[in-house]
């Protein structure tokens, strides 16, 4: 493909031209795999690939990047459109099989690398929107969440979450004193209509417990153990403790 050589390991790529799939010609891409004419793309991948480094497909190295300067720049763009009235339809869907003992790895990285003074920077961002208007025009009658994530329990050993905030220094020398803040989780209340929220949002909401000395989650408010320690939590400007115990109520 001279035409893109920053493109590797595909095996077949065609194009589907017209309106799209359903019932358009399919054409072969060879060298004008670069052109600007609007197309359906479909990539097929049948064999087993030995190659570490962009197994299906490779766009640049650590030291040979694919660069674009320009502001709002999105390197991959697309809009998809579902209208099916049922099922779980996915814009994108990675699953990895680890099949082999002692490996492990994950089924997505993504690492945003900052080597300057930047202003806003976000690994991930992920959102659920109704419209973006003053008046949404969506609605959902089950769960509507910004990011889920699920830890399904095996019967073995290790240790297990379904979520892990984590910070990391890197290098000794890595000291976050002159951060203006800087906290392992932040909960924030944005927006046109957030007066509402913060009158009807809660901070937690537990739910599929059982209240009980020895859950997750007691009522029990006899005499608790003395007190063993404190959270310290960020509210507005304010530091606040949260204080914890050595034990529940008796």
């Amino acid at each position: 493909m001279a035409a893109n050589p920053g493109v590797y390991g595909l095996r077949k790529f065609y194009r589907y031209m017209g309106a799209g799939p359903s019932g358009s010609t399919l054409a072969t891409i060879g060298d004008d795999v670069g052109d600007t004419t609007t197309i359906y793309a479909q990539f097929i991948f049948t064999e087993t690939r030995t190659t570490a480094a962009g197994a299906l497909m490779k766009a640049g190295t650590s030291s040979s990047k694919i660069v674009c300067d320009t502001a709002n720049t999105k390197f991959l763009q697309f809009y998809l459109d579902s209208g099916a009235t049922s099922g779980d339809n996915r814009g994108l869907y990675l699953r990895t099989y680890y099949t082999g003992a002692a490996g492990g790895g994950d089924c997505a990285r993504i690492y945003a690398d900052v080597s300057v003074a930047a202003a806003n920077v976000y690994g991930a961002h992920i959102s659920v929107g109704f419209g973006e208007a003053a008046t949404p025009t969506g609605s959902v009658s089950g769960l509507a969440v910004g990011m889920r994530a699920t830890l399904g329990v095996a019967n073995s050993g290790g240790t297990y979450a379904a979520l892990m905030a984590e910070i990391y220094s890197f290098g000794a020398s890595a000291d976050p004193a002159a951060c203006t803040e800087i906290s392992f989780i932040r909960v924030v209340n944005d927006g046109n209509a957030k007066d509402d929220v913060d009158d009807d949002a809660f901070l937690f909401s537990l739910q599929g417990f059982t209240a009980g000395d020895a859950k997750v989650y007691s009522e029990n408010t006899g005499a608790v153990g003395t007190m063993a320690g404190a959270l310290k939590i960020k509210i507005g400007a304010n530091t606040r403790y949260i204080m914890v115990h050595s034990t529940i109520g008796s």
